[in-house]
């Protein structure tokens, strides 16, 4: 009873800070562009407002909402297959790491015009993912622990994302498209291996074999 009463005050707090998240996107980051200040009332449009669109930009903010959106659908997947004891010391970590989680994704929607930037936060979101990872294992030791090929999952990603921070601040001759472009399949490839880690890309987590 008390897990079940533990994990509604854990989404309860967690699941609303998603919806800020995206608010503050909105009203610090989209609304604070000089194409937003720039829109003028339909009737007038629009030309003017296209001179300020920034297409790059725009599709950085996606990059962003697709790893808040996919976190937000993994965390509840998470939370379902085991929920967080919060008298226990792992259970808190990886409520306060939901929390950090959370204001990083904050500032990933907010500053999504600084691309090196959000690719460095998104690093350090994966790494945040793999301490979670660590926690819920700790947490359940003795129930059903997480083998240890999911967690050699988010560890596989992380270094990918890493490398594509590498590419865009050293190598000038790749495209920016093309790494934003990576960097969106990567954000959906990372969920659907995490989700399917025994059937796709086990070449991945090979310095983690299954338990």
């Amino acid at each position: 009873m008390n897990d079940k009463k533990d994990d509604r005050i854990v989404l309860d707090f967690i699941d609303p800070l998603f919806a800020i998240a995206i608010h503050l996107s909105l009203a610090e980051g989209l609304m604070k562009t000089e194409a937003y200040e720039a829109w003028v009332p339909v009737g007038h449009l629009t030309v003017e407002v296209l001179r300020y669109v920034n297409p790059f930009d725009l599709g950085v903010l996606l990059l962003g909402y697709c790893l808040v959106i996919t976190s937000w659908s993994g965390y509840h997947r998470s939370i379902k297959a085991q929920q967080i004891n919060l008298d226990t010391l792992a259970g808190q970590i990886r409520f306060a790491l939901d929390v950090l989680l959370l204001l990083i994704y904050c500032l990933i929607l907010t500053r999504f015009a600084d691309f090196t930037f959000v690719l460095c936060a998104i690093v350090v979101v994966f790494f945040v993912f793999f301490l979670w990872d660590q926690a819920k294992c700790r947490e359940s030791q003795g129930e059903k622990p997480d083998s240890a090929r999911r967690r050699g999952v988010t560890v596989a990603w992380l270094f990918v994302f890493a490398f594509l921070l590498l590419l865009e601040s050293y190598a000038p001759c790749v495209s920016r498209w093309i790494i934003l472009t990576l960097a969106v399949s990567f954000t959906f490839l990372y969920r659907l291996h995490k989700n399917h880690s025994k059937l796709i890309f086990d070449w991945m987590a090979w310095p983690f074999p299954e338990q």
